[in-house]
């Protein structure tokens, strides 16, 4: 697995960490917009029970908090070995109670439902407790990724 990061500056406050990461499973580079998305790029290669994964692998359409239609691509599609398929949205937990990450979320299981009646397809959030054990866990792994 190799992986070419860049910390890019926004807003002046917030850094994140960017990049591209390549997928052995895939035969295919993924961007990353996040940490977060980084570590868990590199949980869906370790996990022998993933046989393929997608990134932002289609489009809907959400209305946000002001009532305006927007376009949401949720993170990954994820293929498992007893054919089941799951949708995930990294984010920091203290986000999931915002009403767009939420709008986004009902969007996708309401699509979902709608479309696939006969499969085995589900929708989750995948925080910073699923990557990580412990902040310094955390801070270790940014640690590793920026030398």
């Amino acid at each position: 697995m190799s992986t070419s990061t860049s910390v890019i500056l926004r807003h002046g406050k917030t850094k994140y960490i960017q990049g591209n990461f390549h997928s052995k499973k895939n035969g295919d580079n993924f961007p990353y917009k996040s940490s977060y998305e980084l570590a868990y790029l590199h949980q869906l290669e370790s996990e022998d029970e993933v046989i393929k994964y997608l990134y932002e692998p289609f489009e809907l359409y959400y209305n946000d908090v002001n009532g305006k239609q927007r376009i949401y691509r949720p993170d990954f599609m994820i293929l498992y070995a007893n054919g089941s398929i799951e949708i995930t949205e990294v984010k920091p937990k203290i986000m999931l109670k915002d009403f767009d990450v939420q709008a986004k979320a009902r969007s996708c299981r309401l699509y979902i439902e709608e479309n696939y009646k006969d499969v085995d397809i589900s929708y989750r959030f995948i925080t910073e407790q699923d990557l990580f054990n412990s902040d310094k866990e955390y801070q270790d792994f940014v640690k590793s990724i920026k030398e």
